[in-house]
């Protein structure tokens, strides 16, 4: 495969996943906020 094209491809995934990453941080800081959502040591959002 051709080392441009996989670089582009490389960079498009990581586009993505940070896109990805940035929603979910995001979701679980709104998310947080909502009555009855404790927030655990991780961060991760638990009613």
């Amino acid at each position: 495969m051709d080392l441009n094209l996989q670089h582009k491809l490389r960079s498009a995934m990581n586009e993505k996943i940070e896109k990805q990453k940035q929603e979910g941080r995001d979701f679980l800081a709104a998310n947080k906020g909502k009555e009855g959502v404790q927030e655990l040591e991780g961060g991760i959002n638990m009613k």
